[in-house]
């Protein structure tokens, strides 16, 4: 009788299923953390184009109101319901003493990754683009 027990002890008929379950977690767990990070790696990518695409805009056509309206555009397009987080800052504005355009953008936006309240992904970015005018030279001299 006591050699019958004895096979009991060394039988591995559900060893690759504990395996499995002791595994899982630590596979979803990384899975999420790519796919949150490939999440801010996309929201960092569309947010500086956008930045970038509205200073350009502005740098080129002089007015400030395209400009927004284009990085607008392209931040609706890459991101859609996202783009309009709260806290969300973008800012476009000439600079006469740099002969430019200057732009920011700090986004923030709450995620929630099945039931976990992860950090706040935070983008920020910032332009800079030369109007499109010709100079003779700064006012005291030439360039």
């Amino acid at each position: 009788m006591s050699r019958g027990r004895g096979r009991n002890l060394f039988n591995r008929s559900g060893q690759g299923t504990l395996e499995f379950i002791v595994t899982i977690p630590l596979y979803l767990l990384l899975f999420f953390l790519v796919l949150y990070m490939g999440l801010y790696m996309w929201m960092q990518i569309v947010s500086s184009v956008a930045l970038h695409d509205g200073v350009r805009v502005t740098a080129e056509t002089g007015n400030v109101g395209q400009g927004y309206a284009r990085a607008q555009t392209i931040l609706h397009a890459g991101l859609g319901g996202l783009a309009n987080g709260p806290g969300s800052t973008l800012v476009i504005y000439a600079n006469p003493t740099a002969r430019g355009v200057q732009g920011r953008i700090d986004y923030s936006w709450r995620t929630e990754l099945v039931g976990f309240g992860l950090t706040p992904l935070r983008v920020r970015a910032s332009s800079f683009a030369r109007l499109e005018r010709f100079y003779g030279g700064p006012p005291g001299g030439i360039e």
